[in-house]
């Protein structure tokens, strides 16, 4: 092999895109939480209103009872098989997702899901209309990760729905 084709070989590898990381290569911190989503038997999935969320400039307040900054509409227990499959699904798509996925920044959650496993809560926020979910640990108000989250809200609505929970207004 020439010094020239060493050379142009060498440049190419260096314009090459690096490779896509998943979301547990760029937080290591959400390995408990893989392992919550793959184990917990106690899961919850909520409903949540992205319009009631805490804005400092403005000060809106949540009443009642809230998943960190947003007011939940219901919740259920996440108890069938089926229903169990369909939350740990997305919710490992979402962590084994790579970074090289684009989104729009609108984050505007309406629903939750929160595990209870080893001593520990595990709360995720998720946005379908951006694509986006946060992840918190034990009540902290700061998450420990954003991570790229693209599902299908269908069917996290229809255990809402057949649960009797209300969901949050679409946006227009």
């Amino acid at each position: 092999m020439s010094i020239l084709t060493v050379i142009v070989l060498a440049a190419l590898a260096a314009d090459a895109p690096a490779p896509a990381k998943t979301m547990l290569e760029l937080f290591p911190k959400l390995s408990p939480v893989l392992e919550a989503v793959e184990k917990a038997s106690d899961i919850t999935l909520l409903s949540i209103d992205p319009s009631e969320h805490i804005n400092e400039r403005n000060k809106v307040e949540c009443q009642g009872w809230c998943y960190y900054t947003w007011n939940v509409l219901g919740a259920t227990r996440v108890r069938a098989p089926e229903e169990v499959g369909a939350v740990r699904n997305q919710l490992l798509r979402a962590l084994h997702g790579t970074d090289d996925q684009s989104v729009a920044m609108c984050f505007n959650p309406r629903h939750g899901v929160r595990m209870l496993y080893g001593g520990h809560t595990y709360d995720i926020a998720a946005c379908y209309e951006c694509g986006q979910a946060e992840v918190y640990v034990d009540g902290d108000p700061a998450p420990i990760a954003g991570i790229f989250f693209n599902g299908d809200a269908q069917a996290w609505n229809s255990i809402l729905v057949s649960a009797g929970v209300r969901l949050a207004v679409k946006p227009r």
